[in-house]
């Protein structure tokens, strides 16, 4: 399968656009992503997707996400929607979702979520797709505890495909230069620094550098003036700017073209991704399939993207029942300890990473190969878009159940 053709941004109609026959076509609701990172609208042989118009009242509410996540379909054509963390007010449906579902951010109201789980629970949902085991056993314990029962039973997981920024090439990963030669280098990307690791990285290779290793970091992206895993805690911005600024073994750049995260990603030797807090982390995947090996914590869906020492490299946190780092829920003093300990645990842990392959090179391109076979099997297009044709054939009553 082509899949860059298959994932392109579905085409828009509008509800006056009715000629021809959409009895196999999937309406979409802002395709995630530019539908690059296939969660959903991923063509299949029989099915092709396109955006629907819709109307959303979010203007009328201030506290919460609710209205937009439960917009009004303004199209008649289509026989089912395939949505993104959204539950429409009308229409048959199948919702994917990274972690919470009904996903209303900020402060919605009891009825507000109980009416979400209520069409989760109700016929016009015809199945609940979570993007990752970690995902699938949130949304479990969640439906559980409502007692929707009729939602627990559409509830699957499908990981969708991603798209191989190769294009199926195998890699001919070289042997590692000499470390004399060419520096020991790591990048950390992301819009948010802090909670993706940035200043645990800074700390891990300053001592690095005082051991004596030659070691390079890179950050793409910004220190945010507020962390919602860090709260209180959170360092003041311009300091960490500043401290990475004051060394000229570190590069800082605010943000880079979203074509140039490969580039950066394969100009590196590891990518350095201990998040507190990660529904999925897409980073994760795209570094696999370009056999860059990635150091991530062992917290969320990491466990299913990272072999440790075999495809990268996974740093041991506290964990809560849901598997998220266990200081993300907790308050004031119980919270400030959490996030020390953390703190020390991600840069020891970076820093024991480093010295590990340091001493053997090698490792690079084994745990690099490694991530590469296990990320094409884990979002390969053929099999996603087989199971994908196989649920909207359900949902559409084309199949026995």
């Amino acid at each position: 399968m082509d899949l860059k053709a298959a994932t392109q941004k579905p085409p828009r109609h509008y509800p006056w656009d009715l000629l021809g026959s959409y009895a196999n076509t999937i309406g979409v609701l802002w395709p995630c992503y530019g539908s690059g990172h296939v969660i959903y609208g991923l063509n299949t042989p029989k099915y092709r997707h396109r955006t629907v118009a819709k109307l959303s009242l979010e203007r009328f509410d201030t506290t919460s996400t609710y209205y937009k996540a439960t917009p009004f379909v303004l199209d008649a054509s289509v026989p089912l929607l395939h949505t993104f963390n959204v539950i429409p007010v009308n229409k048959d449906f199948i919702v994917s979702f990274e972690l919470e579902l009904p996903r209303y951010l900020g402060a919605p109201t009891p009825a507000q979520l109980q009416r979400g789980m209520q069409w989760l629970d109700g016929p016009r949902c015809k199945k609940i797709l979570a993007l990752s085991d970690f995902a699938h056993r949130y949304a479990r314990k969640r439906l559980e505890k409502n007692g929707s029962t009729r939602a627990l039973a559409k509830l699957a997981v499908f990981r969708g495909a991603v798209a191989d920024p190769l294009g199926g090439k195998q890699i001919a990963f070289a042997p590692r230069a000499p470390f004399s030669e060419k520096p020991f280098s790591a990048v950390v990307i992301g819009s948010e620094l802090f909670r993706k690791g940035g200043m645990h990285a800074i700390r891990a290779f300053e001592r690095l550098r005082e051991a004596g290793l030659d070691v390079r970091l890179t950050l793409i992206g910004r220190f945010e003036t507020e962390c919602y895993a860090l709260r209180e805690c959170t360092p003041d911005a311009d300091e960490w700017r500043a401290r990475a600024a004051s060394h000229d073994w570190i590069e800082m750049k605010a943000s880079v073209p979203n074509a140039q995260v490969f580039e950066e990603l394969r100009a590196h030797d590891i990518c350095l991704y201990p998040s507190m807090d990660e529904s999925l982390g897409w980073l994760t995947i795209e570094a696999g399939m370009l056999g860059v090996p990635v150091v991530g914590n062992r917290i969320c869906a990491f466990t299913e993207l990272i072999e440790h020492q075999r495809s990268g490299w996974l740093i041991d946190l506290p964990v809560d029942d849901d598997g998220r780092w266990a200081g993300i829920t907790l308050r004031g003093d119980a919270h400030r300890n959490a996030v020390d300990l953390a703190c020390d645990r991600i840069a020891d842990g970076i820093v024991e990473c480093v010295r590990h392959l340091y001493a053997a090179p090698h490792l690079l391109q084994e745990w690099g190969s490694r991530a590469r076979i296990l990320m094409r099997e884990r979002y390969d297009a053929d099999a996603a878009a087989s199971e994908l044709e196989c649920t909207y054939d359900k949902a559409l009553g084309q199949t026995s159940a």
